[in-house]
């Protein structure tokens, strides 16, 4: 599964691990390096087994479809608030409870909104705009000199 972000593939690869269902997350840490390389974007993946991968499918798809029925999810904690938890976070899967304000349909928690709210990171100017700029700067300062000698 294509992940928009280290945080996705982190959050799918636990509630995977959660149901039993190993997997691995790749490419997570070169997409921390988008900003470097804007041509060429990694994004995080999630792979699972092949023995399990329509058990992961099912169950991924299972939880896109999440709704939240209001009743307690036995012995589960809202991490923030650590009070009982009704519905999980259909980003991540962090348990929420009454008192967290994201409750929606799909309930998301803020740790994801926020996620989404950060501004895109402008792209890290071009090794040849960096070498055109010190060229410019030779240039300039040679014909300084030459005008001033």
């Amino acid at each position: 599964m294509d992940c928009e972000s280290p945080i996705e593939a982190i959050g799918v690869r636990s509630m995977l691990e959660a149901q039993g269902i190993a997997c691995v997350v790749t490419g997570d840490q070169q997409s921390y390096f988008a900003s470097w390389t804007p041509a060429a974007t990694i994004q995080p993946r999630v792979m699972v087994a092949p023995g399990d991968l329509e058990r992961a499918r099912a169950f991924l798809a299972g939880k896109a479809e999440h709704e939240t029925t209001g009743a307690p999810l036995e012995g589960a904690l809202c991490p923030v608030h650590e009070a009982q938890a009704i519905a999980t976070c259909a980003r991540c899967g962090t348990f929420l409870c009454v008192t967290c304000r994201t409750m929606g349909s799909p309930p998301v928690c803020d740790a994801c909104i926020e996620a989404e709210a950060m501004p895109a990171r402008e792209p890290a100017k071009s090794p040849k705009t960096f070498f055109a700029v010190l060229a410019l700067l030779v240039l300039l300062t040679l014909l300084l000199r030459g005008l001033f000698s």
